[in-house]
């Protein structure tokens, strides 16, 4: 009867620290899901704003818009699809805008 109480007292004890082993992944997912997602937006603004500073706004070193969940942005201006040479936003030619 001894052994019997141990070994389903293991048994009990191995599956509740599997369990929340288990859980505690599905929180780290979670809060990456979350990060990952403030990222995106935070892209989604930067070329936004670098593609209304191009288009629209005549005196070029507007200020950037703040992020309100905190995550920051850089918009880049590139020569090329290629991304080789990196150039001033006003300059004439294809521009491709990059946000990160």
């Amino acid at each position: 009867m001894l052994l019997t109480v141990l070994v389903l007292g293991g048994t009990i004890l191995g599956a509740t620290t599997i369990g929340g082993l288990l859980v505690l992944f599905q929180l780290r997912q979670t809060a990456d899901l979350a990060n990952s997602t403030k990222a995106a937006f935070a892209a989604d603004t930067g070329i936004e704003w670098g593609l209304y500073e191009f288009f629209k706004n005549p005196s070029p070193g507007f200020l950037k818009p703040t992020i309100s969940n905190g995550a920051t942005y850089t918009t880049s201006c590139y020569k090329d699809s290629a991304m080789t040479q990196r150039v001033d936003c006003n300059a004439s030619g294809v521009v491709v805008f990059v946000g990160k």
